[in-house]
């Protein structure tokens, strides 16, 4: 098993809004019913575990953004017969504070520009949440509990996500 941290990359600037600072407000888009209980809850897979683990989970760099650029984006980038409803949104400094059973840094936020890469439209404001190293696959669902705990709640309705 490699236990490289990759988090020496969050330093580094992969576009030009250059790296995800820890103050800065980041978030997950949520549509309608694939993120969804019928009871209206949040589900698991809204934080997918092959994304956690190394594909990296989608982010929007909601302070690098306009109102307008959020509500453009999230329609472009919903899946056919999706509805954007909102977005969950903290700050990278308490994703990053996610920690696994060791203390270490189990999540790395990294700023993930998204530039003339179709269907997805461009989003120099997107980053990503994957894990800090390889994880078996139990620490990787815990990843995703913890997730979910801190975004439980979080939701900001498309249209008022700066509010």
């Amino acid at each position: 098993m490699i236990e490289a941290c990759i988090c020496e990359g969050e330093h580094e600037s992969h576009g030009e809004l250059g790296p995800v600072d820890n103050t800065e407000n980041v978030g997950r888009l949520v549509t309608s019913p694939n993120h969804f209980r019928k009871d209206g809850t949040l589900k698991p897979g809204t934080f997918p575990l092959s994304h956690i683990r190394s594909s990296g989970v989608s982010l929007l760099r909601i302070d690098r953004m306009s109102e307008e650029e959020i509500t453009e984006i999230s329609h472009l980038i919903g899946k056919q017969g999706e509805t954007p409803v909102g977005v969950l949104v903290r700050t990278a400094a308490s994703v990053r504070a996610i920690q696994d059973e060791k203390g270490d840094q189990a999540l790395c936020v990294l700023d993930d520009p998204v530039l003339a890469n179709p269907p997805y439209p461009d989003n120099p404001a997107h980053a990503i949440a994957v894990s800090s190293k390889e994880r078996p696959d139990e620490d990787i669902a815990e990843i995703q509990n913890e997730l979910m705990e801190l975004f439980n709640e979080a939701l900001r309705t498309i249209g008022s996500v700066k509010k």
